[in-house]
């Protein structure tokens, strides 16, 4: 019997009151399903948890829910919790994943909600604009953990990996309102405000120096960059009269930072990060310059 690929089988937990908690689903065969309760306990949770970034020692089993979906489940079982993928358990052979007589999907607690519980080192997060919920896979298993969120209109993430927090700016589009907020990794609601609410604003974009913990963010409505730290003090206005700036990225060794234009003229531009030794980088060939990388070796 051929065991699964490493490569083709995720997990994932939808989180319930963080991150760090929810309901488990597997992807095999092109699809996402439930895994069944029966057999399921600690060891197959830490193999899970471990796939999810947490630490393998803070996880167990969760309690039992009833299925949602149509979708037979999956049968997981006979892990030894050492695992490093699910793909390894014993249970993982083809003839062994589908039970039809299962009832109740599992759950899984992968820690205690600690910021020190958070092993992974190498990861993407993002946001998704149709589900509203913070996505943080791992790039070692590509598999996910989501952070449900109350519907906002975000537009831009960062992160910063020392105090584990993410930063992102919601745009009121009716109010013409913006704000900067802060939200840790793991825990569902933990968000707070780091800037004041700006009136007649339009923030597109937010860069993140880690060195500095400096915010830099564009504001198309007010024509300006602007720059916050990360604790929320030292607001301060870095360059004005930009036409329509849009995405920003910053070189923290060379402290300066990189910006695109649309306007009358799109292009793309730099400064130092008081906003002196402004010049222009590209000035044709361009017609809505999107995002933009810099890589500071």
């Amino acid at each position: 019997m051929q065991q699964r690929s490493l490569s083709t089988t995720f997990v994932r937990l939808d989180g319930i009151s963080s991150s760090a908690m929810g309901s488990v689903g597997v992807y095999a065969n092109g699809q996402w399903r439930d895994v069944c309760v029966n057999n399921w306990n600690d060891p197959e949770a830490q193999v899970f948890c471990s796939m999810l970034g947490f630490n393998r020692r803070e996880s167990h089993s969760g309690v039992s829910i009833p299925f949602t979906s149509r979708l037979t489940p999956l049968y997981i079982g006979d892990c030894l919790g050492s695992e490093r993928h699910v793909a390894g358990c014993p249970s993982s052979e083809e003839s062994n994943w589908h039970l039809l007589n299962c009832t109740e999907k599992t759950t899984l607690i992968c820690s205690s909600q600690k910021q020190t519980d958070f092993q992974i080192d190498k990861f993407l997060i993002f946001f998704n604009t149709s589900t509203k919920d913070f996505i943080r896979m791992d790039l070692n298993t590509n598999s996910y953990t989501r952070k449900f969120f109350t519907p906002e209109n975000i537009t831009s993430v960062v992160y910063d990996p020392f105090n584990q927090r993410i930063y992102y700016n919601v745009v009121d589009t009716i109010a013409t309102t913006s704000v900067i907020k802060s939200t840790d990794l793991i825990t569902s609601g933990n968000s707070s405000n780091i800037s004041n609410i700006f009136s007649e604003s339009d923030i597109n974009s937010l860069a993140i120096d880690t060195n500095s913990h400096t915010i830099f963010y564009t504001d198309v409505k007010k024509k300006l960059i602007g720059a916050l730290l990360t604790s929320g003090s030292g607001s301060r206005v870095v360059l004005t009269g930009i036409n329509q700036p849009r995405y920003i990225t910053v070189d923290k060794l060379d402290t300066t930072i990189f910006w695109t234009e649309w306007g009358p003229v799109p292009k793309i531009e730099k400064a130092n990060y008081d906003g002196t030794n402004r010049r222009s980088l590209v000035t044709t060939g361009l017609r809505y310059p999107n995002g933009i990388a810099v890589d500071p070796k």
